[in-house]
């Protein structure tokens, strides 16, 4: 409902119980993504590339991932509510149960990091590199 989905590639995805109320995925590529039961109100997925994630159970309420690249990164159960991803990669990156509410990671490198279990709230890392 409402939902933008301009120059988005969505091959062999599984959208199953989403909800992308008011969300713009220009540009975005979501190929091989399985986004069960996620919801993804108010994103914006500006220049994404979301290859191979599983956002199994996530919730992207109000999230900006402006140019992330999230190649191969499981993100189940991770709630991301306000987050600020914009340019980060999350390469590679497991984010299993991670609570992300509030923060904001602008310009953040965490290629191979495994953050499970971690609750990062209201944190700021900028220009991070892990």
């Amino acid at each position: 409902m409402g939902s933008r989905l301009m120059g988005s590639r969505l091959m062999g995805c599984r959208l199953m119980g989403c909800r992308l109320i008011g969300s713009r995925l220009m540009g975005s590529r979501l190929m091989g993504c399985r986004l069960m039961g996620s919801r993804l109100m108010g994103c914006r997925l500006m220049g994404s590339r979301l290859m191979g994630s599983r956002l199994m159970g996530s919730r992207l309420i109000g999230s900006r991932l402006m140019g992330c690249r999230l190649m191969g990164s499981k993100l189940m159960g991770s709630r991301l509510m306000g987050c600020r991803l914009m340019s980060s990669r999350l390469i590679g990156s497991r984010l299993m149960g991670c609570r992300l509410m509030g923060s904001r990671l602008m310009g953040c490198r965490l290629m191979g990091s495994r953050l499970m279990g971690s609750r990062l709230m209201p944190c700021m890392y900028h220009i991070v590199q892990a």
